[in-house]
């Protein structure tokens, strides 16, 4: 290389750097921001991992025990063993559904090919969905409302099947956290931004959800038409604490949902907030103690049919 094409080189090279956009303070918040990003990930993996052990450690050794007592006892009654399966076949279910909800969120994070997606007329599909579980003898001591207008001429983007586990999951949910004669209401109409943006105002004390939270959401998808889905039941009251943190995977707080249960990894309503989001909507919930009333709000976009 002689010294023209040597200074010519040189003056390409000078051309070609361009400094940093970013200024090294900026740099350094950012690297900072990742790095407190991916601790909380590490962080709730942990958390994910501990409470499945410890969910997964109490269905295996009924199971065991109850294999123990099978194999130890050489004299029991038919009774008594059919009791004994009995038990170990229902803490076999209690596995199968961990592993499933487990197996199921893994899917619904890492993939959106799982989805089948349709124009289905809404107001119909939440109709039927209701009073086939209206028929179902788990409800039978509920009182169950639904309050969808007649003429609701609105159609959604959703895959059935996902959305269906959804509401049932909700449902099952109300049905967990209520008493006998308590109510559970499906109720459905269809609103705009600013009617959206009210009714959280008028949730404010008790939701998850904030007026930037929604502004945020709206902005998204401008110009877009929502069906309201509320389903609620009276009988229970959570805290501010609880409603903050119940779509978290790692959320584990007692009676969060059910005053009779037992802590657990709660990957339901996680599940829920999945599929909602997966349809482009919103899931928040909000608790009304002076009516003893907990209430789970979705919005899905709508069109007209």
């Amino acid at each position: 290389m002689n010294t023209k094409d040597y200074k010519e080189v040189q003056e390409l090279e000078k051309k070609e750097y361009q400094a940093p956009e970013l200024a090294i303070e900026n740099l350094t918040k950012a690297l900072y921001e990742s790095n407190q990003k991916l601790a909380r990930v590490m962080r709730e993996r942990d958390d994910i991992f501990s409470n499945i052990s410890h969910d997964l450690r109490s269905p295996i050794t009924t199971i065991h025990n109850s294999l123990e007592y099978l194999l130890e006892q050489k004299d029991l009654s038919k009774e008594e063993i059919s009791e004994t399966l009995n038990i170990m076949y229902k803490r076999t279910l209690t596995l199968e559904h961990m592993v499933e909800n487990i197996f199921l969120l893994t899917k619904l994070k890492s993939s959106n090919q799982l989805f089948s997606f349709k124009n289905v007329p809404i107001g119909s599909f939440l109709e039927d969905l209701f009073y086939q579980r209206m028929v179902e003898q788990k409800y039978s001591e509920r009182k169950l409302m639904i309050n969808i207008p007649m003429d609701f001429p609105y159609s959604a983007n959703i895959d059935i099947d996902y959305l269906t586990r959804a509401i049932d999951n909700l449902l099952e949910n109300a049905l967990k956290a209520s008493k006998k004669d308590d109510i559970i209401s499906l109720e459905a109409l269809l609103l705009d931004d600013f009617h959206i943006k009210e009714i959280v105002k008028t949730q404010s004390d008790g939701t998850c959800i904030s007026d930037k939270d929604i502004d945020v959401f709206i902005h998204s998808n401008p110009g877009t038409a929502y069906c309201y889905i509320k389903i609620w039941n009276t009988g229970s009251i959570m805290t501010q604490d609880m409603i903050s943190h119940i779509f978290e995977r790692t959320y584990t707080a007692q009676n969060a949902r059910t005053p009779s249960s037992k802590s657990g990894i709660g990957l339901g309503l996680t599940i829920c907030r999945s599929i909602i989001e997966k349809h482009e909507g919103k899931i928040w919930c909000t608790s009304i103690p002076t009516e003893e009333k907990c209430i789970f709000n979705i919005l899905l976009p709508v069109y007209s049919m």
